[in-house]
């Protein structure tokens, strides 16, 4: 008889020591939870005939969403813009290229064309440029992926390389970083805090 309660107490001390394991385990997954999410900025700008586009209609930009770990990438939701800033890339996954996001505007781009929502350039008829960086793009823009703090400039029409080069310093910002500093009051950022059924969700 005392040998079975004796056995009786190591298994109960053995089952509340796994017990407060687990919920050590789990206080402590609950307060460090911090999930990764991509989030960065870049800048850019399309000059045709020396006029600025501005991209006033509001189908050019994604609407404001509360943020959600369990939502599925969309499209629009990888990359896009948020009204009012016309010149603001907001990159929200990885391998993002800058293809994806003129097609979310309604354009295509190419080394030999540039089509926008109701009208197509292409390079036998309009010199065609892109500038990213600093630099001339070398093949397929649409291929690149954009970079962190990136800043690109798209120019149609300009009378030569020197010129389109003019318009870079001038036509697009460098507010990309200052992005990058700031929460983002769209989407998720590093650092905003996050609710208690998305803090009890990545516990488990």
């Amino acid at each position: 008889m005392l040998q079975t309660l004796q056995n009786l107490r190591k298994r109960y001390i053995l089952l509340i020591g796994v017990i407060v394991g687990l919920i050590a385990f789990g206080a402590y997954r609950f307060v460090s939870y911090d999930p990764e999410h991509t989030h960065y900025h870049a800048n850019f700008a399309v000059v045709i005939d020396n006029q600025k586009e501005e991209f006033e209609s509001f189908s050019y930009y994604e609407e404001l969403t509360g943020c959600s770990i369990d939502t599925a990438p969309t499209a629009k939701g990888r990359v896009h813009m948020h009204e009012p800033e016309n010149s603001v890339v907001h990159v929200h996954d990885e391998a993002v290229t800058w293809g994806h996001f003129f097609e979310n505007l309604g354009y295509s781009i190419g080394s030999e064309h540039l089509a926008t929502a109701d009208k197509t350039f292409t390079s036998d008829n309009k010199s065609i440029s892109y500038i990213l960086n600093g630099k001339k793009v070398i093949g397929n823009p649409a291929n690149k992926e954009i970079g962190d703090e990136d800043r690109l400039l798209v120019v149609v029409g300009a009378k030569d390389e020197a010129e389109a080069m003019d318009l870079y310093d001038v036509m697009v910002p460098e507010s990309a970083h200052e992005h990058n500093e700031s929460s983002d009051p769209g989407t998720c950022s590093s650092g905003e805090s996050h609710g208690l059924m998305d803090r009890f969700k990545g516990v488990f």
